[in-house]
């Protein structure tokens, strides 16, 4: 990955260091009384919305230079990506993470880099071109041998 990608992972991961948690854990709460509250729910919209043009910006910038596979479309893989943040967020907040780091932070950017600029095949592409025996996904996702 670029440089400016991986700085913005370095950047994430340092805050889930063990001086860091607690400013994690109210980022945490004010997620889940976004479903509760109009105004939270806004504000919360506002900085994901912040975080998913950034990565996006990160993603065409790097697909332009050939870093990423022309193929990937920008906008869900960059869903992903912040899934994946807040994901390992909350496993950190709740206690619940059991990889350290440095394991995590290595294996995060192992499955970007498969995803995104492998040349045999791509995590973020289309499942309708990945479906190559014409059956139909379930729940978004196909059956072992389906394609």
């Amino acid at each position: 990955m670029a440089d400016k990608s991986r700085e913005a992972i370095d950047y994430f991961f340092q805050h889930l260091t063990d001086e860091f948690i607690p400013l994690a854990r109210i980022g945490v709460e004010f997620l889940s009384e976004a479903a509760k509250s109009e105004r939270i729910k806004e504000r919360q919209q506002q900085r994901f919305e912040m975080v998913r043009q950034f990565y996006c910006w990160l993603l065409r910038e790097a697909q332009q230079r050939g870093e990423v596979r022309p193929d990937v479309d920008v906008e869900p893989a960059a869903e992903l990506m912040m899934a994946l943040n807040e994901g390992i967020l909350v496993l950190s907040v709740a206690g619940l993470r059991q990889s350290n780091l440095e394991t995590l932070k290595a294996a995060y950017i192992n499955f970007l880099n498969s995803g995104l600029a492998c040349s045999t095949s791509s995590l973020f592409t289309p499942l309708a071109a990945v479906a190559t025996n014409g059956s139909t996904p379930r729940n978004g996702t196909y059956e072992q041998g389906d394609h």
